[in-house]
């Protein structure tokens, strides 16, 4: 949080807003500086090669717990230079969020196992019953106030990562796992499903710069990849519950990715926003089956189709258009101020 600004969040929820995810005037920054202050009882500083630890009236097995996780930070940098060789850092990761969550979640995967390993080898029976009344009456409101798809995000690299971690120890032991730093995972898509792990890198997609042929003072937000975990928290933690798949079928819709990419625009005079993404799933099979759960969220998200011909469709109302297309095993979800914009964008994805 030390390079984020108000600003930066602002840009943020205008983006996590087109995505259906959040109310655009939610103030993202504030939540960011309470849910970390509640949620964090230690760190690892890869720029200072510190360790910190909270601690309470005394040095009790919850701490000596947390220690045991950030310890293994400390050990990972020290031997696999956590910002040099795994680019895990600020400037790099604003670029590439796809393969710093997939970094994310190595890290903290292994240190979550190999905190649990330190609980069930040397945790004495009073330890245990520490930790069990620590967690017997811990809260955390500001956790539990905030978005779905946020504390969602905010678990995927302790759940997800721990499961990933713990796939590959299982196959090869620690000595497997100290491989995978030199080889890391480069996708949410390999988090989730570890046997596809190293061997389903994500196909390169790449959008054309489309300010030239919009009118206006339109100002790109972001352009990154979003991801198989992403595309899920999109259909099962929309903002408004009434857009939500279950999560069966929304894994189901994201389980066939292989690559993408976004970009989105603000018009700030107008208050409106353009979001492409583009995804190349594996097969026609997978790129239909995403199509299918999209138009029960996007009907559910912008009201009944105002079209619908062979490999698109499009919802419009007096503010926003948003349509998707189809074509073999590519889509193209486009949302712009009018079917006009959508057009011309369209357009000149075609000509590439």
């Amino acid at each position: 949080l030390e390079e984020y600004s108000p600003e930066d969040a602002r840009d943020d929820a205008l983006i996590l807003a087109a995505l259906g995810l959040l109310d655009p005037q939610f103030d993202l920054y504030d939540l960011y500086i309470e849910l970390y202050s509640e949620q964090i009882v230690g760190y690892y500083d890869s720029e200072t090669k510190e360790m910190y630890i909270i601690q309470g009236t005394e040095f009790s097995a919850p701490e000596r717990l947390t220690y045991a996780h950030e310890y293994t930070h400390a050990l990972q940098d020290q031997h696999h230079k956590i910002e040099e060789e795994l680019r895990y850092e600020q400037e790099y990761c604003e670029l590439n969020t796809e393969y710093c969550a997939a970094v994310q979640a190595l890290l903290e995967g292994d240190s979550s196992l190999l905190e649990m390993q330190w609980l069930f080898t040397y945790a004495s029976t009073q330890d245990i019953q520490e930790i069990e009344e620590y967690y017997a009456s811990y809260e955390s409101p500001i956790f539990e106030a905030a978005p779905s798809f946020l504390q969602e995000d905010f678990m995927f690299p302790y759940q997800y990562g721990y499961t990933f971690v713990e796939t590959i120890y299982e196959a090869g032991g620690w000595p497997a796992v100290d491989r995978v730093y030199t080889n890391p995972p480069v996708s949410t898509e390999q988090i989730l499903h570890p046997e596809r792990y190293p061997d389903a890198p994500p196909l390169s997609v790449e959008l054309p710069d489309l300010l030239p042929i919009l009118k206006g003072n339109w100002r790109e937000l972001d352009r990154n990849v979003m991801g198989e975990w992403y595309i899920y928290l999109i259909l099962a933690e929309a903002l408004n519950e009434g857009n939500r798949l279950d999560q069966g079928r929304s894994q189901q819709a994201a389980d066939g990715w292989a690559g993408d990419s976004y970009v989105v625009y603000y018009l700030d005079e107008t208050d409106q926003t353009i979001l492409v993404l583009e995804v190349i799933w594996k097969n026609e099979s997978e790129a239909r089956q995403f199509s299918e759960a999209f138009l029960d969220y996007a009907s559910a998200r912008f009201g009944a189709l105002t079209s619908s011909t062979e490999g698109s469709w499009s919802w419009e109302d007096n503010r926003t258009y948003s349509e998707l297309n189809l074509d073999g095993k590519v889509t193209t979800w486009i949302i712009a101020p009018d079917a006009n914009i959508a057009e011309l964008i369209q357009n000149n994805l075609d000509t590439r």
